[in-house]
């Protein structure tokens, strides 16, 4: 399946918008904010829809219009199980500066929120690289620098930071040069987005965007990386994994429900495989703990993709270490 990990949704469309992109393999869309009252569309976008997380922030185009006594209502929404991030914050110094100190002092609002309520960030960054940088390093966060435009020096600074580089249509313009900075990065530091409805993927540029144009998007990036797309699929919706650190499987799935990694087993009717397995372990390609199962791909004890569950280990499993 694929993630958008960044999406706007027309609230007008959003049924078909949905569905077109289920029917596309899009099975999991992160709806992005842009201040106070589309936060609160996106949470009840997610709380209507399954396959709907959402991110809850001010964007920096719109802090002139952020009040402080609007930061207890964020606080309640950032509770809501579906919330999954803080976003879309950042800085913007394309149409000039006269704003900066306040789209500063706005940022660092929210990234004080993310940091109290342990969320990951979705970062808006045009022409503003090194305040962006610069701040980011003052707190403890990470997550996703969308629509990610920068140079390869710059992308790793991002990366050793702890941050994903959001790849989305902009990829597909016959005059970009963001591959030339994408062949030389790990997938293993990508996800894919759409920014729906904007910058929408050639041949539909111009266009509506939607979250359905995902998988045109992870075909280009696989063409550039020479992967398949399986493997840009297997990578790429890693992000969501992120917010399950320090976590049990029953959180997990209490938290996605049916797009959590770990699924309980009776979804899959193999509760007799508890008949077999005393607590976790291994079976064929499948991977148990307690209750729970996990059947998607990992990585080895040296950080490297493997579907080879043989290396699991029972006796830690939510070490990483298969």
């Amino acid at each position: 399946m694929f993630i958008d990990t960044h999406a706007h949704i027309p609230l007008d469309i959003k049924e078909s918008f949905v569905n077109n992109a289920i029917k596309n393999n899009v099975k999991v869309i992160v709806n992005q904010s842009e201040d106070l009252k589309t936060s609160y569309d996106s949470v009840d976008l997610a709380n209507t829809f399954n396959e709907v997380f959402a991110c809850v922030g001010v964007h920096p185009e719109n802090v002139k219009d952020f009040k402080e006594s609007d930061l207890p209502k964020f606080k309640e929404l950032l509770m809501n199980k579906k919330v999954v991030g803080v976003g879309e914050i950042g800085l913007d110094y394309y149409y000039g500066k006269e704003d900066k100190d306040l789209q500063i002092k706005v940022f660092r609002e929210f990234l004080k929120l993310a940091e109290m309520y342990d969320k990951p960030v979705v970062i808006h960054s045009r022409d503003a690289v090194m305040d962006t940088i610069n701040i980011l390093k003052e707190y403890n966060v990470k997550g996703i620098i969308h629509c990610f435009s920068g140079s390869l020096e710059v992308a790793n600074i991002y990366i050793k930071m702890g941050f994903y580089l959001g790849i989305g249509g902009v990829l597909t313009f016959k005059n970009s040069k963001l591959y030339e900075v994408v062949k030389n990065i790990s997938i293993d530091n990508l996800v894919l987005e759409t920014d729906s409805p904007f910058l929408s993927p050639e041949p539909y540029r111009g266009k509506p965007n939607e979250s359905k144009n995902i998988p045109i998007i992870g075909e280009c990036l696989s063409k550039h990386l020479g992967i398949s797309l399986e493997e840009v699929m297997n990578k790429t919706t890693s992000w969501l994994g992120t917010a399950n650190e320090n976590k049990t499987p029953e959180d997990n799935y209490e938290e996605f429900g049916d797009n959590a990694t770990w699924i309980p087993m009776e979804k899959f009717e193999a509760v007799y495989a508890k008949l077999l397995i005393a607590d976790n372990g291994t079976l064929g390609k499948f991977v148990f703990n307690g209750n729970y199962m996990f059947s998607q791909e990992g990585v080895n004890s040296d950080g490297d993709s493997s579907n080879n569950y043989e290396d699991f280990n029972p006796d830690s499993p939510d070490s990483g270490s298969f």
